[in-house]
């Protein structure tokens, strides 16, 4: 596990165009593992790391969305960055497929003469 939590811990975006596809896996049939790992990660190369790529356009910015989604929720120095990060980049650092809620789109209605 600390392997991946150094890897986790990549100063740019670099270091996380490819982890997508694993972060995603890892927070729907191994939360706890990923919590565990966020636990050992260096938050002050993860800061960052998270937020060159939460600045950028492409997998980067989605695979730290989901670092971010997970980190909000738990305590210590890897949530108070979570929570940062959300506050900083509140749509960037919102994984695909996740609920935004001042995002709704209005129904048109017609009007009838």
């Amino acid at each position: 596990m600390r392997t991946i939590a150094n890897g986790l811990s990549g100063q740019n975006a670099s270091w996380f165009a490819e982890s997508g596809a694993f972060l995603k896996s890892l927070r729907e049939h191994a939360h706890g593992h990923l919590c565990s790992i966020l636990a050992l990660v260096d938050v002050a190369a993860a800061s960052k790391g998270w937020t060159d790529s939460l600045q950028k356009v492409g997998t980067a910015r989605t695979a730290v969305a989901i670092l971010v989604d997970v980190a909000y929720s738990e305590p210590g120095q890897i949530g108070a960055l979570g929570q940062e990060l959300r506050e900083r980049f509140p749509i960037a650092s919102l994984p695909k497929g996740k609920p935004q809620l001042l995002a709704r789109r209005r129904r048109r209605t017609r009007r009838r003469n």
